[in-house]
């Protein structure tokens, strides 16, 4: 499942507590060496990870600092460019997803979605992609200026009106979390097929990965739209 370009030899899991099952939530076919510490502070951490050198670097946010995470994390890239950040949030508090987002990291998890959602994150690093879970997705959607929602017939709905009814449910399942696989199976048609609804989606709106197109159909109304067309095609999928 894990075979993109990007190798991944080594994680540098950062705890403050500690007590995650690492061997549960990184896939074992990955083959990288899982480094794991308890997290005393920001900074210790990153010497930890000047002294490693992670391909991967995870840690959770709540760990106590003097410096903000995008300080520690754009110092630590301009030092070490190759190394991915995947941050695991607890609580969706404004000012810490939108220092993280700052620094460009690489993904951002829900400490209570991290069993399902890492395995996501880690593979986005490898595509040099970016992976929200969808409610940080939301939250950074709604800092865009304008509202994620208006009433309808009245939103902007932009780039979306160039996509066709089947890429905007593919891309109304993206912005839920679903991987291409299960949007497969939700939509009964192939992985190949939704993968090139997903590219087409990309090519379309004009952005580069999945979580920019997540955020351009969040800020443009794809649930309200998606609503209809699912309503439409089969109530039983709402």
């Amino acid at each position: 499942m894990f075979k993109e370009a990007k190798a991944i030899r080594s994680i540098l899991w950062c705890q403050r507590f500690g007590g995650l099952p690492n061997e549960q939530l990184i896939p074992p076919n990955l083959g990288a060496r899982i480094h794991t510490m308890r997290a005393v502070s920001r900074e210790s951490l990153m010497e930890q990870a000047f002294c490693i050198r992670p391909d991967l670097l995870i840690f959770e946010t709540d760990t106590p600092g003097e410096k903000s995470w995008s300080q520690l994390i754009l110092f630590t890239k301009s030092k070490a460019p190759e190394t991915g950040f995947i941050a695991i949030v607890n609580d969706l508090v404004s000012d810490t997803i939108k220092d993280l987002a700052s620094a460009q990291i690489d993904s951002i998890i829900k400490q209570d979605r991290v069993h399902l959602e890492l395995p996501y994150g880690i593979r986005a690093f490898q595509k040099g992609e970016t992976y929200l879970t969808p409610q940080v997705a939301k939250l950074l959607c709604s800092f865009i200026q304008g509202p994620i929602s208006a009433p309808q017939g009245l939103q902007d709905r932009g780039l979306l009106s160039t996509l066709t009814n089947r890429e905007m449910e593919v891309l109304a399942c993206l912005t839920q979390g679903l991987n291409y696989k299960a949007i497969a199976k939700r939509l009964f048609v192939s992985d190949s097929t939704v993968k090139t609804h997903v590219n087409n989606i990309f090519t379309k709106l004009n952005v580069n990965d999945r979580t920019q197109a997540v955020l351009y159909g969040l800020k443009h109304g794809i649930s309200q739209i998606a609503d209809e067309l699912f309503r439409a095609s089969n109530p039983s999928l709402i």
